[in-house]
């Protein structure tokens, strides 16, 4: 038994138009992910601090959205300054003693000197162990050129990262002084 499907005009080419309307749309939202982004830590920052913003204003002698808010927002910066105080020093301290330490673990893995020397020469890992050292030396070189490149784009890197924070701080502000009182 033979079946005859008919499907109208219309219905192709509406079904086409939405086709090309969803490709066109999911091309439009990967153009445009990284501000969308931004808008949603914005809303996800706004709907964090209301509740803090309006217990705030309520506190306020005119119940002002924009005061409570610039009080919440020296608050919240005020925590993770002191939390990247505390964090930062120690981090830098030990990552400095760490790059000075490394040419004597170097030294004395070319020397073959301590407690790993009777394991190296019991297994014969002596020519991979060199191999080791002169590349670890070669790759020390490399990335002592390479570090003017590197500081460029890590300042870059740094410049576009703050910009994207104040962006994030002016959205999440202008939310919050507009939003309703939870």
């Amino acid at each position: 038994m033979k079946v005859k499907i008919q499907v109208e005009t219309g219905t192709i080419i509406r079904f086409v138009a939405v086709a090309v309307g969803a490709v066109i749309s999911l091309l439009l939202i990967s153009k445009l992910r990284s501000p969308l982004i931004l808008l949603l830590i914005s809303g996800f920052l706004a709907l964090a601090l209301n509740p803090p913003v309006s217990k705030i204003s309520s506190l306020l002698p005119h119940h002002s959205r924009i005061w409570a808010t610039a009080i919440s927002y020296v608050l919240v910066i005020g925590i993770i300054s002191g939390f990247l105080i505390i964090i930062i020093p120690p981090a830098v301290k030990q990552s400095v003693t760490l790059a000075q330490q490394i040419p004597s673990y170097i030294d004395v893995f070319e020397d073959k000197q301590g407690p790993a020397q009777e394991f190296i020469t019991q297994y014969g890992l002596e020519p991979q162990i060199d191999s080791a050292i002169t590349n670890a030396k070669n790759q020390a070189n490399t990335l002592a050129q390479d570090i003017g490149s590197t500081f460029l784009s890590s300042v870059s890197a740094l410049f576009t990262g703050l910009i994207s924070v104040l962006t994030v701080l002016v959205i999440t502000f202008l939310l919050l002084i507009e939003g309703r009182a939870g």
